[in-house]
């Protein structure tokens, strides 16, 4: 329920409720919470605001503001595309090929 509740702190479309995000982004105590906080606070905000969740995210989950939406048809690219610059930006969160 945490998770629709981030969900919903996103349809305010106000100044507290983005606050609220990045507050969530940093200082909430489940990983999977502060991933949604980022993920819905840059899906709303759009690109522009990938700084700002960047200095919210803790260091070791700067990853998530990076992550893309699948159902982004407005970039221009593919998803294969934007999977690749994911994973070249990113090169520690691809598992190995399996022989």
């Amino acid at each position: 329920y945490q998770i629709k509740a981030v969900h919903g702190i996103g349809y305010l479309f106000t100044p507290a409720a983005d606050a609220k995000l990045l507050e969530l982004a940093d200082q909430h105590e489940a990983q999977v919470v502060r991933a949604q906080a980022i993920r819905t606070y840059t899906f709303r905000q759009g690109n522009g605001a990938r700084d700002i969740a960047r200095a919210a995210a803790r260091p070791e989950e700067q990853w998530f503001v990076d992550r893309f939406e699948n159902r982004d048809l407005d970039s221009g690219k593919t998803f294969d595309e934007r999977l690749e610059e994911f994973t070249t930006k990113h090169p520690d969160l691809v598992q190995p090929a399996q022989p």
